[in-house]
């Protein structure tokens, strides 16, 4: 049996909820084109998700594994430009050594807040979340459903 909850208190009604979701992307000198397109394609996305309640606020973790020196300067200079907001954050944390994509993705997990983690890939074009696989709609940027090679 549940505990009966606390009703002496003031009662609030949430309207919106406030899901906070987060998102890692692994880089060794990975094309940065591939990664200003993700970055873009998930703002659209968080933006269109945050605009019809389902979604508060996106923190995406970018873990470069021991890139060279000029990608790091490059990549350092290009995220000036990004999206940034208190609802959407780029968080950049350089790595001394390149252990893999799986141990890159792993650093990130003990800094999570989030109620939603999301592992991306920016060196291509398909997305794995929940079991689904996910492509990017080049006409407008969007994530979207993608199976057996067709859009669903």
């Amino acid at each position: 049996r549940q505990p009966r909850p606390d009703t002496s208190g003031p009662m609030v009604l949430c309207v919106k909820p406030q899901v906070h979701l987060s998102v890692s992307i692994v880089l060794h000198n990975s094309s940065l084109e591939l990664l200003r397109r993700a970055l873009q394609s998930l703002h659209s996305s968080a933006q269109l998700a945050r605009e019809a309640g389902c979604l508060d606020r996106v923190t995406v973790y970018l873990v470069d594994n021991a890139s060279e020196g000029t990608y790091r300067a490059c990549l350092e200079r290009d995220m000036v430009g990004w999206p940034q907001s208190e609802f959407f954050a780029v968080v950049y944390s350089a790595q001394a050594s390149n252990r893999g994509f799986g141990f890159g993705h792993n650093t990130v997990l003990p800094l999570l807040t989030s109620d939603f983690h999301l592992v991306l890939t920016a060196g291509g074009s398909f997305v794995v979340a929940a079991g689904r696989r996910y492509r990017v709609n080049e006409s407008d940027g969007i994530w979207r459903k993608w199976g057996a090679g067709v859009p669903v």
